[in-house]
């Protein structure tokens, strides 16, 4: 149970990286497109 439980937990991290890195890509890209 722990262990799955551990597995969950990292499993939402890396999807949360992801997301992150995304964001902040398209913040990137809008503000070369602004300036």
């Amino acid at each position: 149970m722990n262990t799955y439980r551990n597995e969950l937990i990292y499993a939402h991290m890396q999807e949360v990286k992801v997301q992150f890195k995304l964001y902040c890509k398209c913040r990137n890209i809008a503000k070369g497109q602004i300036s």
